[in-house]
């Protein structure tokens, strides 16, 4: 233990020996104050190198508690909707998107309480999947899928969001009967006619739905979409009306056994109105985990 008085001496040495590290953290722990008494009992100052190793922690731990800081707000936002809503929050799947963030940062959001990740691309996503670890973790493919990554991508998914063409439905069925998986699989229906944006249109999604209903190695369980982005998060309200919509003109095609049960819609700026209007998987990276500064960081099927 060290007494006040003894901290408060050894702070002040510290930022006489190096105030730029002491300004950027105001408020130094208390390890600090007892290596700097372990290392200088005659308050010389501390290696460099220790300082460093010494910032270094301290900024992780930082990072830790900042993304389960955001991800506990996330949890508390979804809540609410949902009660505007009428709904559960038990209802509702979170899936933290890990895109262009490190293993590192991933575990820090699982030792949070995330368990269902998301990525958008496969060989990405590869070295995260053997390098996170926690029981009941599920990964997701939210981005597009290109046919010679299929393999990898029922080999490595727990569910796929991203299924947009016969072909690739195709491809999927037989590659899961050869692995002996059953990845649940989602269809990605276009609503906005973006070219940078990928999907199958309104009019292929009976047929596509018809296909996954002859699947005897995919689980299909329902629908994705990413509107436009707007300043106005209101504004993407009317593409998941129409998306829910869909899904029920859908389940009335269908035997009971075959309804379809998830809306995969809404991302960090709008999954609230999301909520609001029927999704059951939001899919959330910008919001837990902040800003990407990554090459390709502001595409892609999530934020």
């Amino acid at each position: 233990r060290i007494n006040g008085p003894v901290r408060a001496r050894h702070h002040a040495s510290l930022h006489q020996s190096n105030p730029k590290l002491v300004t950027r953290n105001p408020k130094l722990p208390t390890a600090y104050c007892l290596l700097h008494a372990a290392y200088c009992p005659r308050n010389r100052p501390l290696p460099e190198t220790v300082y460093s190793r010494l910032h270094l922690l301290t900024f992780k731990t930082q990072m830790a508690d900042d993304i389960a800081q955001r991800l506990a707000r996330v949890q508390e936002r979804i809540s609410k909707a949902a009660v505007r809503a009428g709904r559960s929050s038990s209802q509702i799947t979170l899936v933290a998107v890990t895109k262009t963030f490190d293993a590192a940062t991933v575990q820090r959001a699982v030792d949070a309480g995330a368990r269902d990740l998301g990525e958008n691309r496969v060989q990405e996503a590869l070295t995260k999947i053997d390098s996170v670890r926690a029981d009941g973790l599920r990964w997701h493919l939210i981005g597009h899928l290109q046919s010679n990554k299929a393999k990898h991508a029922v080999s490595s998914f727990d569910v796929i969001h991203s299924v947009d063409s016969l072909p690739l439905v195709e491809r999927l069925e037989r590659l899961s009967g050869e692995t002996g998986r059953r990845p649940q699989v989602l269809v990605q229906v276009d609503l906005g006619n973006e070219p940078s944006k990928t999907g199958a249109s309104e009019d292929s999604v009976s047929d596509i739905v018809e296909a996954l209903n002859k699947a005897v190695h995919l689980d299909f369980k329902g629908l994705m979409t990413m509107p436009p982005y707007f300043d106005q998060p209101e504004q993407t309200r009317p593409y998941f009306v129409r998306l829910r919509e869909l899904l029920v003109r859908l389940n009335q095609q269908l035997p009971p056994e075959r309804k379809l049960t998830e809306l995969s819609m809404g991302m960090s700026h709008d999954f609230e109105i999301a909520i609001e209007e029927g999704a059951t998987i939001v899919r959330v990276g910008t919001a837990i985990f902040g800003a990407r500064t990554a090459p390709g960081a502001a595409t892609g099927a999530d934020t």
